[in-house]
């Protein structure tokens, strides 16, 4: 059989044991068949990594805490990591499972789709270069008043790291006048990210918060004017995939024509939507987000997860 080390075995028999996936699931996380599948659940209890629990990840995730989650929101996976000794390795260990689990999907995947965010581009720099021509990341959204320094888009510095295509979405993530919106969807290029984001097998984001607007000064005096003169700024809770959303995850809807990129409509379409969020603080946002069903794949750490079951109990 295709030769697994020790950690994929213990991934594969924590998939199976702890979160219930069948060996359909597996066998497309890991692209290997249902033969090979089963004959590593086999090798996993013979290497003793599977005895009455699975040694290798129980250090490593709350186990408890996810299956809560997975129930609770009708996630498909919740991966939630335990406290280390300090923010920082809290934050680095969970950038790197992020990009590890994201890259099991990558396998499967043809097309995946991005946004912005400083966590997105720490999970791509965690990514390990293979050559996938046959995959292409794709641009969601249009670029934020605060990201124009960034040397390369996020789609680009991801397809270095696989050789693979990427398309990206040169426009502004909103527009002051909904009618320019109107207009650029109607360009040949953004008609081509359409065909596209139809054929997404997969995206990841972070989400964002009300201050991240009110700390920007163009966004809050040009901007926001605009985009939010028919919502209640105190009713928002975060903000996912460019759009306001409530606590109890309603979501915002009167911004959609200043948005340049992906409809709602499309991404409630994606298999495997993954979030990733490593600010404890963001508890609120996450909630909301977590509420609106338009995250599939949930990773954190035990920090955020215990303030979000505080919340909800």
């Amino acid at each position: 059989m295709t030769q697994l080390s020790n950690e994929q075995l213990a991934s594969i028999a924590h998939d199976y044991y702890l979160s219930d996936l069948n060996l359909a699931d597996i066998s497309q996380k890991y692209n290997l068949s249902r033969y090979l599948v089963d004959k590593a659940l086999s090798e996993a209890k013979l290497k003793h990594i599977v005895q009455i629990s699975i040694r290798h990840d129980e250090s490593r995730r709350n186990v408890e805490l996810e299956y809560y989650f997975k129930q609770l929101f009708n996630l498909k996976e919740a991966f939630i990591l335990r406290k280390d000794t300090t923010k920082i390795k809290d934050e680095e260990n969970l950038v790197r499972f992020a990009a590890s689990q994201i890259e099991n999907y990558l396998k499967q995947s043809h097309t995946v789709g991005l946004t912005w965010g400083t966590t997105s581009l720490d999970i791509i720099n965690n990514f390990q270069e293979a050559d996938r021509p046959d995959l292409n990341f794709v641009q969601l959204l249009g670029i934020t008043v605060d990201t124009g320094h960034r040397k390369n888009p996020l789609v680009q510095q991801a397809a270095y790291k696989f050789n693979a295509k990427y398309q990206q979405l040169p426009a502004p993530l909103y527009c002051a006048n909904p009618k320019l919106t109107e207009l650029f969807k109607e360009e040949p290029l953004f008609k081509n990210l359409e065909k596209s984001y139809k054929k997404l097998d997969l995206v990841f984001t972070g989400i964002g918060t009300i201050q991240s607007i009110e700390e920007n000064e163009i966004m809050a005096k040009q901007y926001a004017p605009h985009l939010l003169k028919n919502i209640d700024q105190d009713k928002i809770a975060g903000f996912i995939f460019g759009r306001p959303y409530t606590t109890d995850g309603t979501i915002l809807d009167d911004i959609n024509d200043h948005i340049c990129g992906i409809t709602q409509q499309e991404i409630s379409k994606v298999p495997i939507r993954f979030v990733i969020e490593k600010n404890r603080f963001k508890a609120d946002a996450l909630l909301g987000a977590l509420h609106t069903g338009l995250i599939t794949h949930l990773v954190i750490n035990e920090g955020i997860a215990e303030r979000i079951v505080q919340k909800t109990e």
